[in-house]
Order: C-alpha cells, then structure tokens, then sequence
C-alpha cells in the first residue's frame, strides 16, 4: 500500500481531530442512557485519541511510541488526581481544566486510556496509509 502525501494526512488528521472534539465534548454533557458512563469512562477513550492524533501531527514519533506516551500520560494525570494542592485545584475549578487533568481518581479509567491508546494508533496508523 502507498503512502499518503503530508498534506493529505495532515487534512484528514485535522478533520478527524474536528470530530473527535465534538464527540469528547459530547461525552461530558451527555444526560441519556448510560450516561455517567459516557460521561466518565467513554470520555476517557475518546480523550486517548485525541492526544495520539496530536501527538502525530509532527510525524516524527513512530505510532507505537506516540500510543505508549499517550497512555503513560494519561496514567500520571489519573493519578494526579489524588493530589490536590492548590494550583491544581484552581486549575481544576475551570471547566477546560477539569477536562484536561480530570477531578476523580478511579482505577478503571486505566482500562479506557489502554482502549483509547490502541484507538488511537491504529488510527494515526491508518492516516499514514
């Protein structure tokens, strides 16, 4: 299979990044059926893939790495979480702040960034092709 050329990939990084905020977005207000699921946990993959989209937009990582990091970061801030000093708190009380670093620590998050991670560099993988 060929390569695609940047710009391509770099359009359709860009377009899919467009939608993968909208539905991240999306996961926070979301008030149906299962929704502290969504809200919670779903949020979680889509947050994984956003950052492996971004993360490969330099195209100098190779796929593996940029999932791994992705996944390494997203553990450190879970575990942030716990830690609640006072400029994180500030931080936190703004709504892109919570969004970014999260408020509440919970082990099955792990699962979801692993998901998302994967998501996300068969993903950027594809983008590639």
């Amino acid at each position: 299979m060929s390569r695609r050329s940047n710009s391509h990939r770099l359009i359709d990084t860009f377009a899919i990044m467009s939608v993968i905020i909208v539905l991240g977005m999306g996961t926070k207000y979301y008030q149906g059926t299962f929704h502290e699921w969504v809200n919670g946990s779903l949020s979680g993959v889509v947050y994984s893939i956003f950052w492996c989209l971004v993360l490969s937009l330099p195209g100098i990582w190779k796929f593996k790495d940029i999932a791994l990091v992705v996944f390494i970061v997203c553990c450190i801030i879970e575990f942030l979480q716990l830690w609640h000093p006072a400029f994180l708190t500030t931080i936190r009380s703004f709504q892109a702040g919570g969004a970014l670093f999260g408020t509440v620590f919970q082990w099955k998050d792990f699962i979801y960034y692993a998901i998302g991670s994967w998501l996300g560099y068969k993903l950027i993988r594809q983008l590639a092709r």
